[in-house]
């Protein structure tokens, strides 16, 4: 029987959607008809060569194990491992960091920072809807203050 080494992180928490469920389902699925091991992209190394097909899916931001993440994505084409994923795309499969860059040379984009520093680079209607939720919740606003105010 061929084997499925199926990469995903049922922990992972999403609003709005139960990740877990939906790998739950599709690898009850497959079992059917393929031998499949389930387990997170960082314990995978162990497993990769037995597998005839590695799915990557659910795992959140990669930019939380991105270390771990480069390292499996090189060893795929180091090693010529089979994946239903290709791997050459920039968006969620590589993390965030592209909404990053693309905030910071103004692109229109969702508007995305990684650290407090970078407050004033939101546009205003964040900042007046940001100031807003710091002033409901009591915390003290970033440096960036809306006209209202």
């Amino acid at each position: 029987m061929k084997k499925i080494l199926y990469l995903t992180d049922l922990a992972y928490q999403a609003k709005g959607r139960n990740y877990c469920e939906e790998d739950i389902y599709i690898t009850a699925r497959l079992k059917d008809r393929y031998d499949v091991a389930l387990c997170h992209p960082k314990c995978s190394e162990g497993f990769e060569k037995d597998a005839d097909l590695i799915v990557f899916r659910n795992t959140g931001g990669v930019s939380g194990f991105k270390e771990c993440y480069d390292s499996f994505v090189h060893r795929v084409k180091e090693n010529g491992l089979n994946t239903f994923n290709t791997f050459n795309g920039k968006a969620d499969m590589r993390g965030k960091q592209y909404l990053l860059e693309l905030t910071r040379q103004n692109y229109p984009v969702i508007p995305t920072i990684d650290t407090i520093d970078d407050f004033s680079i939101l546009p205003d209607d964040c900042c007046a809807c940001l100031n807003d939720i710091y002033r409901m919740t009591n915390f003290t606003s970033p440096t960036k203050k809306h006209p209202q105010q």
